[in-house]
């Protein structure tokens, strides 16, 4: 076993050394992305359900900033609901950002929040 690592440790080290295997040759593929991005606008205390996809499975969880969450907030089953407008933010501007993760791990949703008057 140390003669095969020793070996294939000298082939990776002649190979760089030559110039075979270099950074500016290698690319990485990039994968596709399925995240599904959207905005949803609502007024104080009304509410939206995120990630009701029955193609997603079970088992979301919903990730907000800590700055936005007097502004609005996700309920343990994906009911978003408006608490308070902020004056300070434009009406086509963002209150913020949820993203809805699987159980997997794997971002599913980026919703964008919109708090109207």
């Amino acid at each position: 076993m140390k003669k095969l690592l020793m070996a294939a440790s000298m082939v990776l080290l002649l190979s760089l050394s030559a110039g075979i295997a270099s950074a500016a040759e290698s690319t990485v593929a990039p994968t596709a992305s399925k995240v599904l991005t959207y905005t949803v606008t609502l007024k104080v205390g009304q509410t939206y359900q995120l990630g009701y996809n029955p193609s997603y499975g079970r088992h979301y969880t919903y990730y907000i900033s800590p700055n936005n969450q007097d502004y609005f907030g996700v309920s343990s089953n994906g009911m978003l609901t408006a608490y308070k407008y902020n004056y300070q933010i434009m009406p086509w501007e963002d209150h913020g950002v949820v993203n809805v993760v699987d159980a997997s791990g794997n971002e599913i949703e980026e919703v964008h929040v919109r708090i109207i008057q």
